[in-house]
């Protein structure tokens, strides 16, 4: 059985129903969940990385299901995206 928490969820729910999202949108949503910005800033990438570990354990795949890239207008943003096949 695979857990999702709520942080978790939020992520995917936002993820399914934009094209794509920034990092600065994932930690202003964990801030309105509750988490203060520097832990949640803390958190995000980590919350990321444990979502495609689970979808990749589950899908059998090599290639991450979150697909993670660098903004071309400011390259300390991060826009992710859900890696369709």
């Amino acid at each position: 059985k695979i857990s999702l928490d709520n942080n978790a969820n939020e992520i995917l729910k936002m993820l399914s129903e934009n094209d794509q999202i920034t990092s600065n949108d994932i930690v202003a949503k964990l801030v309105e969940n509750g988490l203060s910005y520097d832990y949640a800033s803390k958190v995000k990438n980590k919350i990321v990385e444990s979502l495609n570990e689970k979808f990749e354990f589950v899908t059998n795949s090599s290639e991450s299901f979150i697909k993670i890239s660098k903004s071309s207008q400011d390259k300390r943003i991060q826009i992710l995206s859900l890696n369709y096949k």
